[in-house]
């Protein structure tokens, strides 16, 4: 007998109530990662430092990977529900900082705790699921997280674009603050409910907050994000070695931690299934990020494009990932791999079509691009996630459900960093002219091209059959949680 894999299914197994709930985070953050994109020129006009874009952004990234790669270790020291709803806490607290902001650098600090926050809204969303649904629900119901964060981080411009329109962008970080204690007072009176969601889980020995590797990772990405500051051939290559090296060492002392690693085993190795997934998502997130960090205050300026109208060109992108993630969440096993690969095609024709856009000034391209950017996404991400978790089980299976919001941030730090030495060293700042903003323009999309077909390539060997059978074998995952209750 086939059995049930449609929403319906999903709608009558008792988790989906708190799937619901969780999805409420999961919309915050995601509409609050980008929403600061169309609020971004009237930020800069109010409060300067547009030198410090790329370098919040990352530092943004930063700690959300941070957050994201801990979210396991929340859930087994205190639960899903206290994890929540602390987490939630912070997220308020973060928007009343950079809502009182009068100059950048506090702002990004709003935006910083903002980030540790919200992250863990969606890995803790994607272990519930992993959690509360059986295997061969898990796809759909991921779909729901994957259309309801596709939905809100694209429509996040949109909504930044009508406050800057008809309000302030201080207004914006108010609407998030009531939004977030609604949430954070949800989530402690009702999460509790659910077993897989109440109580922490004992597993073994315990274990000690990983803040080594946690500082290792933040130091080595924002010495990175901090060599786009002030460009020069001495101290920037010098910071983005040393920010690699910090990086590597993180990698490295995770991978030899044991059942105490957050990561997966096999991510950096591109000849495993969970490496070459991590590949792929890296590179594909850090291919499109230059568009949305930088496109703003460029396209402003180059062709005096309003906030509002600008906000509706980045939604199609949430209309491209919410159509394709219903379409497509229900694929059969025997065919995800081509669907995956269909994903990233789509992504490759959504950043070739940025080229053209820029190259020939036909700005309503920029709109198709959005829109296959968004499409190829919502195609691939929760098939991705499915294929990985297949053959995992225990502790595995919560890094592995964790780790590809992880990757993602990873892909979109490194890109934020990188195209920030690019942008500041061709003399990105608020008072560029428009020579300079077109110059920046083609080099961010240019960019773009390759860095997809790397992803293209790492999608390949993820869908290979032949490296199914190097997955490493986990010694944790000798035995499946068991949840209390």
């Amino acid at each position: 007998m086939t059995p049930d894999l449609s929403y319906r299914a999903v709608v009558r197994e008792r988790g989906f109530p708190y799937l619901l709930l969780l999805c409420g985070g999961v919309w915050l953050f995601a509409a609050d990662r980008l929403m600061e994109a169309t609020l971004l020129p009237d930020i800069v006009a109010d409060i300067g430092g547009a030198v410090l874009i790329s370098w919040g952004r990352t530092l943004f990234e930063a700690a959300s990977i941070m957050t994201g790669m801990i979210a396991a270790f929340l859930v087994r020291r205190w639960g899903v529900r206290t994890s929540f709803s602390v987490c939630g806490a912070g997220f308020v607290v973060g928007c009343l900082i950079s809502y009182g902001a009068h100059d950048m650098l506090t702002f990004q600090a709003g935006r910083f705790f903002q980030a540790l926050s919200g992250a863990a809204f969606v890995s803790l969303a994607s272990i519930s699921v992993a959690r509360m649904f059986p295997l061969p629900l898990i796809a759909r119901a991921g779909s729901v997280i994957a259309i309801v964060w596709g939905f809100a981080a694209f429509s996040g411009p949109l909504v930044g674009g009508l406050f800057s329109e008809f309000a302030t962008w201080r207004d914006a970080f108010i609407y998030l603050t009531i939004f977030g204690t609604i949430l954070t007072i949800l989530s402690l009176l009702l999460l509790g409910k659910h077993p897989a969601l109440a109580s922490p889980l004992k597993l073994g020995k315990a274990e000690n907050f990983p803040a080594l590797r946690m500082v290792l990772l933040l130091v080595g990405v924002m010495l990175i994000a901090s060599a786009a500051i002030e460009v020069n051939w001495t101290t920037t290559p010098a910071m983005v070695a040393g920010g690699l090296a910090l990086l590597g060492l993180f990698l490295w002392l995770d991978a030899i931690s044991g059942e105490r690693r957050l990561l997966p085993l096999g991510v950096t190795n591109p000849r495993t299934r969970v490496g070459a997934a991590s590949l792929m998502v890296v590179t594909l997130s850090a291919a499109v990020i230059g568009i949305s960090t930088f496109g703003p205050v460029l396209f402003v300026l180059l062709y005096g494009i309003p906030p509002v109208q600008l906000g509706f060109m980045m939604f199609t992108a949430s209309l491209g990932w919410t159509l394709s993630e219903v379409i497509f969440s229900g694929t059969p096993a025997e065919r995800e791999g081509r669907i995956i690969m269909l994903g990233a095609a789509l992504v490759l024709a959504g950043v070739s079509l940025f080229n053209v856009a820029i190259y020939t000034d036909q700005i309503w391209l920029l709109g198709v691009g959005f829109l296959l950017d968004g499409a190829g996404f919502g195609t691939a991400w929760n098939l991705i996630a499915r294929r990985q978790i297949a053959d995992s089980q225990g502790l595995e299976k919560d890094r592995i459900a964790g780790s590809i919001h992880t990757m993602q941030r990873i892909g979109t730090a490194l890109g934020a960093a990188s195209l920030g030495i690019l942008a500041n060293a061709q003399g990105f700042s608020e008072s560029m002219g428009p020579e300079t903003a077109r110059l920046i323009s083609q080099w961010l999309v240019g960019l773009a091209v390759p860095t997809t077909l790397i992803g293209m390539w790492a999608c390949y060997l993820f869908i290979d059959r032949r490296h199914d059978l190097a997955v490493p074998e986990s010694r944790d995952q000798a035995a499946p949680v068991q949840v209390p209750g």
